[in-house]
């Protein structure tokens, strides 16, 4: 039996067994309809007072009937695999019960966004039916003329040989494609549901990810938000309806939701929108793609994208397939979708064991760092917080660092020598974080963000000049706690003063905090005689002993290393080494 799609729910068992019926009309080869299923479709549509639409192929034959709206068609599963500007081979012809034949704007968005062969619309007017009909003039430019048939009687209607018009545009229209228009971005809409939150931490989470849709290398169409009652539930039918609307006529690429989406849910809405659905893990998936450089980073990556593929990859084939590249389908390689559940585990497993290889290098690489006694010191922070910058400047180095969500993902140590002591330590740079991070990124990071378990002093890098700038220490500090690190010695480093509002900062952490600009140098001297500090449980102090005080100079030497000897006229001035429990021994000798 046939299925009836779109909004049936009030309709009786005749009626629907009516339009159940109408798959067995076949229609002449390169006719629009004919008579029989014209006159079928406005005798239900007047009787249940909805719009019908039936989708044609060339053959002839009925491959769908729509009853309520012509939009509720699972178009992905009825289109032939085609390049991306070629026609679907489908044509439509839907009722306008009560009103004029014409073709609205919307026909016209259904026909250049679903590439269809044509769209055909009826109506009766004073009891003689009446139609418009609408054929792409070139399938491969959106900004497209039409060739239009407007309120022709049955007669014309049926007379239009309208294969033999396409014949002719597919003859003009090939062309191809430059690299500037390869290089084009996807246009996305983002889609926001939320719950019990103010309006300026609404307003932060739009902002938030709309920097991770512009750090994929999307262009962002328009923002949609929806309060909703359960996490279980983030989008209802009407929604739906109006993302479709806008979507169709706005020709975008894919909708990008800011929550986690099931592989049910994600199915319904690729059938009902025609549109690759990212949500926010595969969204940062994407971005993760982007930036992985060393080995480790793009196994981890890989690992993560798989194990996120792996419950969607049955039961989508072509909904998929059509996609065709792009945000939300980089990383493990053009295949992937071809790819098996059997397949996908083994490569996982391949994976995991790599990245335990991996690890026992880091293990090597650890004991050879305790050897030398070098404290590890481990950059922490939400995303875009200024931890590559403050590297660069610490270290005077030139890291990548760009203002964007996750600009730099592989894990950078460099050291540093505190000038006066001597000392080193190693500062390790590793991934920012962020609000509502996948879990598929956790553990495929795990031994990447070993660094952060294993660093004696961490420095939680803090943008500021950001309003949220206390709600994003929080989720670090949550992820910390996840990670068993939370306890560990820590520097609050309250970056980009620069850039903040300083008449209105209200800091009062429960550590030691410097304000500091990763950018400008402001306030890192006082940062680095902190790191050091805390690294090590000595210091270096600078002392003035005068020549009559010898018990002085005596304790100096069994207590600390003397670094230097200067010789002046009040006395012997020293670059003492000494123990942190042991500075005030010296405290009135402290130059």
């Amino acid at each position: 039996m046939k299925t009836v799609y779109g909004n049936i729910e009030s309709l009786n068992k005749t009626t629907i067994k009516e339009l159940e019926e109408i798959y067995e009309y076949k229609i002449p080869k390169n006719q629009v309809g004919s008579t029989e299923l014209f006159t079928v479709l406005m005798e239900i549509s007047k009787k249940i007072n909805k719009e019908l639409a039936v989708y044609i192929n060339r053959n002839g034959t009925i491959k769908l009937v729509s009853a309520g709206t012509k939009y509720n068609a699972p178009l992905p599963f009825l289109t032939e695999r085609r390049s991306e500007n070629s026609l679907a081979k489908l044509g439509c012809i839907h009722t306008h019960p009560g009103e004029s034949s014409l073709l609205s704007p919307d026909d016209y968005s259904l026909l250049t966004n679903f590439k269809l062969d044509f769209v055909c619309a009826i109506a009766e007017e004073d009891n003689t039916l009446k139609a418009s009909l609408a054929i792409i003039e070139d399938p491969e430019n959106t900004l497209s003329d039409f060739i239009d048939f407007k309120e022709i009687d049955e007669t014309e209607l049926l007379n239009i040989k309208y294969l033999d018009i396409i014949a002719e545009i597919e003859k003009k229209t090939k062309k191809i494609i430059t690299p500037e228009e390869h290089d084009q971005k996807e246009k996305a809409v983002l889609y926001i549901p939320y719950s019990n939150i103010s309006p300026e931490d609404l307003e932060e989470q739009i902002q938030e990810f709309k920097k991770l849709a512009t750090s994929a290398g999307l262009e962002i169409l328009e923002i949609f938000t929806q309060n909703i009652k359960s996490s279980r539930n983030i989008i209802g039918k009407g929604k739906i309806e109006e993302l479709f609307s806008y979507i169709n006529q706005n020709n975008a690429d894919c909708l990008l939701v800011d929550a986690s989406v099931s592989p049910s849910l994600e199915k319904i809405l690729a059938e009902s929108l025609n549109v690759k659905i990212i949500d926010r893990t595969n969204l940062i998936l994407d971005i993760f793609a982007q930036r992985a450089k060393s080995n480790e980073g793009k196994l981890q990556v890989e690992l993560a994208q798989l194990k996120y593929l792996l419950p969607r990859i049955m039961g989508q084939g072509l909904a998929l397939s059509r996609l065709g590249g792009g945000v939300g389908t980089r990383g493990p390689g053009e295949t992937k979708l071809e790819t098996d559940r059997r397949h996908i585990r083994r490569r996982i497993e391949i994976l995991e064991n790599q990245l335990q290889s991996v690890k026992q290098r880091r293990d090597i690489q650890k004991q050879n760092r305790i050897k030398k006694e070098l404290p590890l010191v481990s950059l922490v922070g939400y995303t875009n917080s200024g931890k590559s910058t403050l590297l660069n400047t610490l270290s005077n180095d030139n890291i990548y660092a760009e203002d964007l969500l996750f600009a730099t993902l592989d894990t950078t140590t460099r050291a540093i020598t505190f000038e006066e002591s001597g000392n080193k330590v190693l500062i390790t740079d590793t991934v920012g974080f962020i609000s509502n991070i996948p879990h598929q990124l956790i553990s495929a990071f795990k031994s990447t963000l070993e660094e952060v378990v294993e660093a004696d002093l961490l420095l939680h890098v803090v943008d500021i000049s950001n309003p949220n700038w206390q709600n994003q220490i929080n989720v670090v500090n949550k992820v910390l706690e996840e990670l068993k690190a939370l306890d560990k010695k820590m520097i609050y480093v309250f970056n980009k003063i620069d850039a903040a509002d300083r008449d209105n900062l209200h800091i009062s952490p429960d550590r030691e905090f410097y304000i500091v600009s990763a950018k400008t140098g402001e306030g890192l001297n006082e940062l680095l005689e902190g790191i050091e500090k805390l690294s090590f449980n000595t210091t270096v102090l600078k002392i003035l002993i005068p020549y009559q005080d010898s018990k002085a100079l005596a304790l100096a030497h069994q207590n600390g290393e003397v670094l230097e000897t200067e010789h002046l006229e009040t006395g012997t001035l020293l670059l003492l080494k000494v123990d942190l429990k042991k500075v005030s021994m010296f405290s009135k000798y402290v130059q």
